[in-house]
């Protein structure tokens, strides 16, 4: 196990959910590429990178963005 995928079962643990991933900004490319996740489907995980929008925004701020269902999210 790397330590960032210690890391999301921790994090996943600590919060008291089922999942969670640990992405990186590729500024270049404007997306979140994933680097670790604990507790997710691998048809979720083969979505590949995020492309950034408002979430980049909150998160350059420092605020965590949580997205409450993955499913319904796009």
């Amino acid at each position: 196990m790397t330590v960032t995928s210690r890391i999301a079962r921790l994090t996943a643990e600590a919060a008291g959910v089922k999942g969670c991933t640990l992405r990186l900004l590729n500024q270049k490319e404007g997306r979140l590429e994933l680097i670790a996740s604990h507790g997710l489907s691998d048809r979720y995980l083969q979505k590949g990178p995020i492309d950034v929008d408002r979430s980049l925004t909150e998160s350059l701020k420092g605020v965590p963005v949580r997205i409450r269902d993955v499913t319904a999210d796009a």
